[in-house]
């Protein structure tokens, strides 16, 4: 054996999110094909943000459904207000007396699961609230919530009860609704309340296409109603009843999760049978193929149905049930808009997320809610980053033997470690624990162990918030006879 001599090898110089879609030897140094819990942004490796408490104080039962009513008031200012939905209550919450008040009044809940929009009709702002189940319901801001209907009657004409809601033209569509699983129902325009069908007043339309599915959800996009199926998307064009006209568009894929479908500039997001699917007026299509291939793979397709997401800050957020027999959206997938980068998070449950200008919040474990992205633990548990390297010849056949792993890195916590490990076979050989510095440096720690084809696997250590730049190793390659 001849020898090629004992060189520094760079591993990773930059890091750029999880890449599922070829086999581990033809991944780029920056990506990933195994990672939990981290943050790339600038290409520096950290570890993710946590989440924490938004409100001290419990609701009585467990939220289903964050909401923001906005008031607008007569001297011109917006005034939001936070409501929750459990299962069969809705409150407000009390900043004064720091306390959850009910406002279900008189009236019946079956279900928290809520579709929901603000509007302001006849200078009355409100939030209109539809299950699906009950009656749509309106609250202004009052003691309790109110049915939202017409005295046009007799007898009083109800808004449909439909599983999703939306704004568009100043009309309130309705979709969702039972015994008219292809059905969109408009309200007359600046009145939600006024459901007598006429050519310039309330309508309806049929968007069937006999393949299976029925409306999950409703988007108001670039100068139309969009209408989400299981499988097969539409546009709503027209301005009155008497005009209204469904127009396909071209895609493959429906939305199979109702609660994921979100909006971010141009596009709106939700998740198909296939992944995350991308809608831009035209065609929908999907946003990282096979990126997630394996991480797809372990999701439970059957509780697919009850995964959430929300597009917040340039992010893209799916919470999925991932396991088998898993019904609790117990992952979370982050995707980029900007860099395109994909990420994904454990250790957080979320039923639903709402967004509050810059604070993301979300409901899930217990009976609190919860801001995302707060914090550098989990409600009080570590957050566990872990960061697998692509496998490696380092461009030679022969057997590498390491000596040392170097790291440019720091974390702004105090005593914080990271560990670093080598892996060969998918298994760790040699493992260090490097403690960091405040500021950004370079750490060394010796890394012993060999093989022709290597990887590195990076750890935080008791949920340190680590920031790392590059990872390079010091090694000894043996040429083969």
């Amino acid at each position: 054996m001849g020898k090629y001599g004992f060189r520094r090898v760079p591993v990773a110089s930059s890091f750029h999110g999880v890449n599922q879609a070829v086999d581990d030897r033809f991944l780029k140094p920056g990506e990933s094909r195994d990672a939990v819990n981290f943050r790339c942004d600038g290409g520096i490796l950290a570890t993710a943000p946590g989440y924490e408490k938004h409100i001290a104080a419990a609701l009585p039962a467990a939220p289903v459904t964050p909401m923001i009513f906005h008031e607008y008031r007569g001297d011109g200012t917006i005034a939001k207000r936070l409501l929750a939905a459990t299962a069969d209550d809705l409150y407000r919450w009390d900043p004064h007396d720091a306390r959850w008040v009910s406002i279900r009044g008189a009236e019946t809940i079956t279900s928290g699961d809520f579709s929901y929009a603000n509007y302001r009709e006849s200078g009355v702002s409100k939030i209109i609230l539809s299950n699906g189940v009950d009656p749509v319901y309106e609250w202004s801001g009052g003691e309790s919530i109110a049915r939202l209907y017409s005295d046009a009657g007799p007898p009083p004409l109800e808004a449909p009860r439909g599983r999703c809601v939306t704004v568009h033209a100043e009309r309130l569509w309705v979709g969702g609704v039972a015994g008219s699983p292809n059905t969109v129902f408009a309200s007359d325009a600046y009145a939600p309340s006024n459901w007598t069908v006429g050519d310039y007043e309330a309508g309806y339309l049929s968007v069937s296409t006999w393949d299976g599915g029925d409306i999950v959800g409703l988007a108001s996009l670039l100068g139309d109603v969009v209408v989400f199926k299981q499988t097969s998307i539409f546009r709503i064009v027209g301005t009155y009843p008497d005009e209204f006209e469904p127009v396909q568009v071209m895609t493959m894929e429906g939305a199979i999760a109702p609660r994921t479908l979100c909006q971010y500039d141009n596009r709106a997001y939700f998740l198909s049978d296939d992944g995350l699917m991308a809608y831009d007026t035209i065609r929908a299509y999907e946003v990282i193929p096979n990126a997630l291939a394996d991480f797809w793979a372990g999701v439970n397709r059957a509780a697919l149905p009850g995964a959430c997401g929300i597009a917040h800050n340039n992010r893209v957020y799916m919470a999925v049930p991932w396991g088998e027999g898993q019904t609790d959206n117990n992952r979370v997938i982050e995707y980029d808009i900007v860099s395109g980068s994909v990420a994904i998070r454990s250790g957080i449950t979320v039923r639903r997320f709402l967004q509050d200008d810059e604070e993301l919040l979300f409901v899930g474990p217990g009976n609190h809610i919860y801001r995302y992205g707060s914090g550098s633990d989990l409600d009080g548990e570590a957050v566990d980053m872990v960061w697998n390297t692509p496998v490696s010849d380092f461009g030679a056949p022969g057997v590498k033997c390491i000596y040392d792993a170097i790291l440019t890195a720091w974390s702004p916590t105090a005593g914080a470690e990271i560990q670093v490990e080598l892996l060969r076979g998918g298994e760790a050989i040699a493992a260090r624990t490097i403690a960091l510095p405040p500021v950004r440096g370079v750490v060394r720690g010796p890394l012993r162990g060999s093989g022709r084809v290597l990887g590195f696997r990076l750890r935080n250590v008791s949920g340190s918030d680590v920031r790392v730049a590059s990872l390079e190793v010091e090694c000894d390659q043996v040429e083969d006879l």
